[in-house]
């Protein structure tokens, strides 16, 4: 019983440092978005979004499903310094031989394809992440469930690269400037880490580590073909639109997706710090605590997203013109379809990454994942000439939910949620009041900025008040250890 609640507490602090660093690295692109949006203007912006999008495949290449992989195999082996030594080692070496692939794949496409040897600068500078991104085996951190040197290390390096920026990006031909700044923030954050990584693992790169790569590569190609399947069907998009349509749209459509980025990463922090978890109980066989821990994760997220959705959608125009201003409210709508996106991505999410994977269903996300992405491809090629970016949007939320749905449908063997009704009223009720605030401030304010704080002042307000009417458990829980400790204080 004391277990399950060192468990417990194991979780919440992780899931609250996870939350921490996900805060600011939402905080900071809030405070960078609007400025780097007007200083480098719609087309810059389309050029540095595609590019970054490009080396996003070739970085996906180099990665080869390992971290997902690591963690969930590791999650086993860290209390064996040995093992997990010689486990890392080879997976780290075959990390190292996926990314030499990649940059010789990235090398010839720059040679051959127009687009890319058009911009090839900004994408050679993109190309340095790869490497680095290697070198930085975030992945035995996340094994070890170290989210306290993670957090510090991603803020330091946020502020560093904020610093830089408002220094040194102060124009439109500041483009690539901007890029190196962004390149050298991550590549100061895996150097770190790479320095710090024998406190967990022994670093050795002799032969027979890179000998060992058949025994891992079956299980890895099989992850490593679902994260493509997955980032076709979330990035692919941009690139369709680059070659379909022109740089001005590109800019337009990832400003709304980069939006959109930034609260699906901070809602999915609930869900990373549990992963290592899943794993060990779904290795340790207790199905019991399995789920128990399951029915949590998906209460939190059900109450947390549902609301954010519902506020992007109503407040997609309002949302837009904060970050980039005027110019690029032409695409608010591409975000308020987004809005809906974030929804089902954030359960895709739960159902395989903290169910299918832990249980080695890696085929079945391979199946749901590669069946979005072919619709996407092919709506996207059907809908892009007529509807431009807003068909990039639309087709994104319709893949998101296939996988969903397919993820969902083949994870109730191992996870049941029930007893949720009174949960699910109070969101709905909680969600209903935050649409009709929206509205109504709408109507009421005329200026962007206080008609957006008045709705999201209320809204929160207003659904905090509606959770407590209902006595919503999620709600009840995360207040538990403010009202301990306040009345301990007295």
């Amino acid at each position: 019983m004391s277990g399950t609640k060192e468990h417990r507490n194991s979780i919440r602090k992780n899931a609250a440092l996870n939350g921490i660093r996900r805060i600011t690295a939402t905080i900071f692109p809030v405070i960078t978005m609007p400025y780097i949006l007007r200083v480098l203007q719609v087309e810059n912006v389309g050029i540095y979004q595609f590019s970054s999008s490009v080396v996003s495949y070739f970085l996906l290449i180099a990665a080869l499903g390992i971290s997902t992989y690591a963690i969930r195999e590791g999650a086993g082996l860290r209390e064996d310094r040995e093992k997990i030594s010689r486990f890392s080692n080879e997976v780290f070496a075959l990390n190292l031989m996926s990314t030499a692939a990649a940059y010789a794949l990235l090398g010839i496409l720059l040679v051959t394809v127009p687009k890319f040897h058009e911009l090839r600068t900004a994408i050679l500078l993109f190309s340095i992440e790869i490497f680095f991104t290697t070198l930085g085996v975030e992945w035995i951190y996340q094994i070890n469930e170290d989210y306290t040197f993670i957090t510090i290390r991603s803020i330091l390096f946020q502020l560093i690269s904020l610093v830089l920026m408002f220094l040194f990006v102060r124009s439109e031909s500041d483009l690539y400037v901007y890029i190196v700044i962004t390149v050298v923030a991550s590549v100061g954050a895996n150097v770190i880490n790479f320095a710090f990584s024998k406190k967990y693992f022994d670093i050795r790169t002799g032969r027979e580590y890179f000998a060992a790569w058949r025994k891992h590569i079956r299980p890895v190609l099989i992850i490593f073909s679902s994260n493509v399947a997955i980032t076709i069907y979330v990035s692919l998009d941009i690139l369709m639109l680059g070659f379909m349509t022109d740089n001005y749209t590109v800019g337009l459509y990832t400003t709304a997706s980069k939006i959109y980025t930034i609260i699906k990463n901070l809602m999915s922090a609930v869900l990373i710090v549990t992963i290592p978890r899943f794993s060990m109980l779904a290795q340790r066989g207790d199905a019991e605590e399995f789920n128990a821990t399951f029915r949590r994760a998906f209460r939190t997220i059900l109450t947390l997203l549902l609301p954010a959705s519902t506020g992007v959608i109503f407040l997609g125009k309002e949302i837009t013109y904060l970050a980039g201003g005027k110019e690029y409210l032409p695409g608010a709508a591409d975000l308020a379809i987004l809005g809906a996106a974030i929804v089902f991505s954030l359960f895709a999410f739960l159902y395989t990454q903290c169910v299918l994977i832990p249980y080695h269903h890696e085929k079945i996300i391979l199946c749901a994942t590669s069946i979005s992405a072919v619709s996407n491809v092919l709506l996207n090629l059907i809908l892009i000439p007529v509807l431009r970016d807003r068909a990039a949007a639309i087709t994104t939320v319709i893949a998101e939910a296939v996988t969903c749905i397919i993820a969902y449908v083949f994870s109730r063997r191992y996870v049941r949620v029930s007893g949720i009704a009174r949960e699910l009223l109070s969101v709905a009720a909680g969600c209903a009041a935050i649409a009709g605030i929206c509205v109504l401030m709408k109507s009421l304010i005329g200026g962007m900025f206080p008609r957006t704080a008045a709705a999201v002042a209320l809204s929160v307000l207003a659904y905090a008040l509606i959770l407590l009417v209902f006595k919503n458990e999620t709600l009840r829980e995360l207040m538990r250890p403010v009202l301990r400790r306040l009345a301990g204080s007295k």
